[in-house]
């Protein structure tokens, strides 16, 4: 989900920029360096203009002059009813197929951003058997949080055969946080899926819970579980990748 950000940190930042700039040159500059630093980091919602006014202590236009120039540099994004966020400028996911969101137009798919969180090999039974059967050396886990768009966040279990996905375990946990795991499969495994199968149920706390089954060839290759908040947006499942 997206960082609420506290008007008073702007005031805090504004106020180390050189007076004698203009008031529009100021805010810009003090945005775009907490951005660089990362104290501003991807995701982060600033407040609405008026509120952005009052901490700084300059008028709405002031203010609207300052974001117009960052997201021109594409800093940050200005959303309709949104207000703005803090882009995040990391590559996105190449072909997302189970985390997959359309933006406004209704046929583009958000930007993704995985982030791995956690990998281990597990030796209890978990949600994966079903799919993948008993699995003597246990299951592969990839654990990630899913940045889509910089709305809001999937939390993402992957499970697998370590036998079969051996270069998944020894990967590095850069490659594992921003890649397809899809591709990987293909690129690292010599694995390509062929077909999957999805079931959404509807949760009772709100959102949903997407289970995708995939396959190569006629066997069965990983489970992923996706944990999606409420939104707003719509979730397009496509039957290939």
């Amino acid at each position: 989900m997206q960082a609420e950000l506290d008007p008073a940190v702007l005031s805090d930042l504004a106020g180390g920029a050189d007076a004698a700039l203009p008031k529009h040159v100021r805010l810009r500059e003090a945005l775009r360096g907490a951005i660089a630093s990362g104290r501003l980091p991807p995701g982060t919602r600033l407040p609405a203009e008026p509120g952005i006014a009052a901490a700084v202590g300059a008028s709405v236009g002031t203010v609207q002059r300052a974001l117009r120039a960052l997201a021109e540099e594409g800093l940050i994004a200005r959303r309709t009813r949104a207000g703005s966020v803090v882009v995040d400028r990391r590559r996105p996911m190449e072909r997302p197929w189970h985390c997959r969101f359309l933006s406004d137009d209704g046929e583009t798919p958000l930007p993704i951003f995985p982030r791995l969180l956690a990998r281990r090999v597990l030796r209890e039974d978990g949600p994966w058997r079903a799919h993948l059967g008993p699995l003597p050396a246990g299951a592969l886990l990839i654990e990630r949080a899913i940045d889509v768009g910089g709305e809001f966040t999937v939390a993402s279990a992957f499970y697998a055969d370590p036998s079969r996905v051996g270069a998944l375990l020894a990967a590095e946990e850069e490659t594992l946080s921003g890649a397809n795991l899809k591709l990987l499969l293909a690129s690292l495994c010599g694995l390509t899926v062929t077909r999957a199968r999805h079931r959404i149920l509807a949760r009772p706390e709100g959102g949903l819970r997407v289970d995708a089954y995939a396959w190569a060839g006629g066997t069965p290759l990983y489970f992923q579980r996706l944990l999606v908040p409420p939104t707003g947006r719509v979730m397009e499942l496509l039957d290939r990748a």
